[in-house]
């Protein structure tokens, strides 16, 4: 068909978008997909257009198969269809994750049976006592795994040791209703590729949870775990009330038991973004994704009030009492009385065990604020009659005089701003706290319309939005490796470990010395720590840490310079990658220079500043003020470090006079500095 052709049908009375790209993919199921409310659920739009242009139906393919790789047409369209038909839809378990290794018939055998779980969308294994299995025979070795535990809509990570194959949704699951040898688990796949699997973890049974493994497999698959983290954010409920699927717009926070690590540290050279990145990984924990720049933050900030985000900075001086509790002198009735006080992560434990409401979180009420907008409802302001019409487009809402006149539109993420930073009754709410709120004199009264229609959508009775759960909090700890981890940690270091958590399978509590109380960890609170390697090597790191903690390193990425290469007109990634070179070789790997620094300089003058103020005095601190190391990593040029020979004082014996030099910093670096510093002296000119 050509574009002319699909354009012209859709011109026929009764022949929609929707019908037509049906018909299509009826006739070729293996190259079109429909483009109706099916799959709209998987685009993850918020409305179909009734006729669509050949160009953008093609690039609704091309979207489609790029979100699922590896997945036919067909396959995604059923995955549309199952998750949103009206009768017994499939609803997704986005958290409940379970792997299963294609070498089906145990480690002695080498098979791999990957292909036949792929052609017949399926997953099963022998698992012990293979050849004896007859369902029969009581006496019979019995499958040990649990497989009847995956339950419809739960995912499935597919791998054969570290090569992973696929992700898949679990359809049915035959073990519930028989343990035998021709059970299987029938599959939707999310997406099927091999690909080579990161991360410490170890040999794993045949099938579990995916506890372990996730991390690995998310990182391998993003398009899989990007949509089951959109499905997680969309979700209404859990499998206990029945009502999510993917289509509903989320007005409860998911009731989720964690599949990745708990204890994490981000670890690598200075300036790699690990503070950062722990702002990025502490939202995704507790919502399920992240949004990116300004919204990241506020969303941060917004966890942190509510209690599910804390931070805290280790140092030398750092102890048990502020950790966990310790006694504390206070005045009363003009005497000093000591009491216990809790410290923050006995705080924190105390915030997690909580329930607490949900509330419908910003991203819900944002989609049902446009919803409502399109409807065009006429609103007022708090302090006069005017009149306007509430309308929608794009990314943002607006304001329209009744009786024409200038039209306010105002973004998702001013309207989020507000939202944060109020949060009470807008009869209650003035126009100075709008103001403050948006750092703004102007549109407090037209924003108040926005805030209370928000407020009205967030409060609406029977949507759920009190359901009470317990929701994941994050315990971030910077430089986790400068405070000694034995007097700061004491016997919790054991409750650390994921099997000892509150309510785990071999859960342990202890007796806190202070206060007396019986104290356990419990499952939901996640320890993010970061870690400085030039400041202490992982290998010095307290053992009893490095056991209950995963390691992420975080290497410098040059790439991520090609930005601010083109504003300040300096070839950083080059730059950055040469100065590591060198330190790789005159130290070691933990000794390098981070992207961080450079990533915001917006010309060559910012560049100066930078390696100025904070490069060449880390580089001399690794150095321990040998300059003339220094100098060889900057190039080995004087462009940027100089000698200055010192003159012997008058009066020395001849034999007692040797030549000194004082090293200084240039105030201006060559014009051709960075050029030399990539070059090297010692190389020939033109080499790179």
């Amino acid at each position: 068909m050509s574009g002319d052709d699909f354009e012209l049908a859709q011109q026929i009375e009764g022949v929609a978008a929707a019908k037509l790209t049906q018909a299509l993919f009826l006739i070729n199921g293996r190259e079109f997909l429909p483009y109706d409310d099916a799959s709209r659920s998987l685009r993850g739009d918020s409305e179909r257009e009734h006729r669509i242009s050949w160009a953008d139906y093609r690039n609704v393919n091309a979207n489609l198969r790029e979100a699922f790789p590896g997945c036919w047409p067909y396959e995604i369209n059923l995955l549309a269809y199952e998750t949103s038909k009206n009768d017994d839809p499939l609803l997704l378990h986005p958290t409940n994750l379970w792997q299963i290794s294609t070498r089906v018939y145990g480690n002695d055998d080498p098979r791999d049976m990957w292909e036949e779980f792929e052609s017949e969308n399926c997953a099963y294994t022998g698992g012990p006592g293979i050849g004896s299995w007859d369902e029969f025979d009581p006496t019979s070795s019995q499958n040990s795994y649990k497989l009847g535990d995956a339950k419809r809509g739960d995912v499935v990570l597919v791998r054969n040791g570290r090569i992973g194959h696929g992700v898949g949704v679990v359809w049915q699951n035959d073990y519930a209703d028989a343990l035998t040898s021709e059970a299987r688990l029938h599959l939707l796949w999310l997406c099927k590729y091999d690909t080579q699997l990161e991360g410490d973890w170890r040999q794993l049974p045949a099938f579990t949870r995916a506890h372990r493994v996730a991390d690995a497999f998310r990182g391998a698959y993003p398009q899989a775990f990007s949509f089951l983290d959109r499905v997680a954010a969309d979700t209404s409920g859990n499998e206990a009330t029945g009502t999510s699927t993917i289509g509903t717009e989320p007005y409860r926070r998911l009731i989720s038991t964690p599949t990745g690590p708990l204890n994490t540290i981000l670890y690598g050279p200075p300036g790699t973004g690990k503070t950062y990145r722990t702002t990025s990984r502490s939202v995704e924990i507790c919502d399920g994704s992240a949004p990116e720049g300004e919204e990241l933050r506020a969303r941060y900030d917004e966890l942190v009030k509510e209690g599910r985000i804390a931070f805290v900075t280790f140092h030398q001086s750092y102890g048990y009492e502020e950790f966990v509790e310790g006694i504390r002198p206070v005045v009363e009735d003009r005497q000093v009385v000591y009491r216990v006080e809790d410290g923050i992560l006995k705080r924190l434990a105390e915030s997690a065990r909580k329930p607490r409401s949900a509330g419908k979180p910003f991203e819900a009420l944002w989609s049902a604020l446009q919803e409502r907008a399109r409807e065009k409802p006429v609103v007022r302001t708090q302090s006069s009659e005017s009149k306007y019409y509430l309308t929608a487009g794009g990314d943002s809402v607006a304001l329209e005089p009744l009786g024409g006149g200038y039209r306010r539109s105002y973004s998702r993420e001013r309207v989020r701003r507000l939202w944060s930073a109020l949060r009470k009754d807008p009869e209650e709410t003035t126009p100075a706290e709008i103001q403050a709120a948006l750092d703004t004199e102007t549109h407090s009264s037209f924003m108040w319309i926005i805030y209370k229609e928000l407020w009205q959508l967030g409060r609406t009775e029977g949507d759920g939005s009190e359901t009470i759960c317990d929701q994941p909090v994050v315990l971030v700890i910077d430089e986790i490796n400068r405070a000694n981890i034995s007097k700061v940690m004491g016997e919790l270091i054991t409750l650390l470990e994921e099997d000892k958590r509150q309510y785990a399978d071999n859960e342990i509590s202890v007796t806190l010395p202070y206060s007396r109380e019986r104290f356990a960890l419990p499952g939901n609170l996640h320890i993010l720590g970061t870690m400085n390697t030039a400041d202490r090597s992982i290998a010095l790191l307290d053992t009893a840490l490095r056991r209950r903690f995963q390691f992420e390193e975080m290497s410098p990425e040059p790439a991520l310079l090609e930005n601010a290469k083109q504003r300040t007109g300096v070839d950083l990634p080059r730059v950055l990658t040469k100065i590591n070179e060198r330190l790789d070789y005159l130290v070691d790997r933990d000794h390098l220079i981070g992207h961080a620094w450079l990533m915001k300089a917006k010309d060559r003058a910012d560049v100066d500043t930078i390696i100025r103020r904070k490069v060449i005095p880390l580089i001399a601190e690794y150095f321990y003020d040998d300059w003339t190391k220094v100098r060889a990593v900057l190039g080995g040029t004087d462009d940027f470090v100089r000698a200055i020979k010192v003159e012997a004082p008058p009066g020395l014996n001849q034999d007692m006079i040797e030549t000194r030099y004082r090293w200084s910093v240039r105030q201006e670096f060559g014009d051709n500095a960075y050029e030399e510093l990539v070059r090297g002296a010692d190389r020939a000119a033109g080499s790179d």
